[in-house]
């Protein structure tokens, strides 16, 4: 992937990026149940504020993915966290999505050569697991599976350096699954 120069305009990175993502063939599959979202920051990030992200979902529709919701700041508490948490690590990482989780998504990351970590399924703390997991991390990897557990559905989480490159990724995923 070419590096990029960061967007002066987080939300209309975004809407281009959401626009693409569900003219995706087979993008629909590997939205989970809660739904997906996608955040990008302002360079430097001090806290949600500065994250960008859809106030609802992404959600699986009978055929096509469907948007609910506008792209605002302070769109998605639990992925701004982790943005928050990955610039620590990597001051250019200021993308990430959510997509479901599943015993396939490990041999697809193997396949489209993302670096991968599978999260304990128990949740530590009462906020996301994979921002909980970088607040004590010291290396970045390209996406986080959470397993899930008793009412936690698995998802996954995967980072980037800007909103287009995350649609690249996908765009990857659906073409090996």
């Amino acid at each position: 992937m070419m590096p990029k120069k960061h967007s002066e305009n987080p939300i209309l990175e975004l809407e281009e990026a959401v626009s693409t993502l569900k003219l995706i063939d087979g993008f629909n599959d590997l939205i989970p149940q809660v739904g997906t979202n996608i955040v990008y920051a302002k360079s430097n990030p001090v806290s949600s504020k500065d994250i960008a992200g859809i106030e609802g979902r992404i959600i699986k529709g009978k055929s096509k993915p469907m948007v609910c919701g506008k792209i605002v700041f302070e769109g998605s508490e639990y992925l701004a966290s982790v943005v928050l948490e990955a610039v620590r690590l990597n001051k250019k990482v200021l993308s990430a999505i959510n997509i479901r989780g599943g015993g396939d998504i490990p041999s697809l990351f193997d396949r489209v050569n993302l670096d991968y970590l599978v999260l304990p399924s128990k949740l530590m703390d009462p906020g996301c697991p994979v921002a909980y997991h970088l607040k004590k991390a010291e290396v970045l990897c390209d996406a986080y599976i959470h397993p899930g557990d008793f009412g936690i559905e698995p998802t996954t989480t995967i980072l980037a350096e800007s909103p287009s490159q995350l649609v690249e990724i996908v765009s990857e995923l659906v073409e090996h699954e």
